[in-house]
């Protein structure tokens, strides 16, 4: 079995499917997951992240990123292909997941290249979820974690 974890899309995808069709026994399995920050489930907040990727990220995109939604644009040269996707819930302090958005790729191309901008947006951001919550920065909010899976076979 080949496991590959929030990595796939960066890879050269043909050698990688190129050497796991190689190494794999017959019937043998490859896993392909993704799973990412999607959500912040308060009402009202329930799009904020989308909408700051794409109001402020949009420009640094490139076809590595095109996992937001899954693996659903790369087709596996196996058979048997299964996919399937979930919105894991879970908890997140304002804290948590203001650092969860600094480590994704978009936002750290961002900063490097415009460090003043990000520092800026991120704020803003930070205070808009803030508003929502009243304030209470401590506060635990239900968040979404959109996970993905690709299951196939050789």
């Amino acid at each position: 079995m080949i496991v590959a974890v929030n990595a796939l899309h960066w890879v050269d995808m043909a050698a990688f499917f190129k050497e796991a069709v190689r190494v794999l026994h017959p019937d043998g399995a490859l896993l392909a997951c993704i799973y990412h920050l999607r959500k912040i489930l308060v009402p009202g907040m329930e799009n904020v992240l989308d909408d700051f990727r794409h109001d402020n990220l949009q420009e640094y995109h490139t076809s590595q990123h095109d996992y937001w939604d899954g693996y659903a644009k790369i087709d596996f040269p196996l058979k048997d292909v299964k996919r399937k996707e979930e919105m894991v819930p879970g908890e997140m302090t304002l804290s948590d997941i203001i650092s969860v958005i600094k480590t994704w790729s978009l936002s750290v191309k961002m900063n490097e290249r415009e460090p003043e901008r990000f520092k800026k947006i991120i704020v803003e951001l930070e205070n808009s979820i803030s508003s929502h919550l009243k304030g209470d920065t401590a506060q635990r909010v239900q968040i979404g974690m959109k996970a993905y899976y690709v299951l196939a076979r050789k």
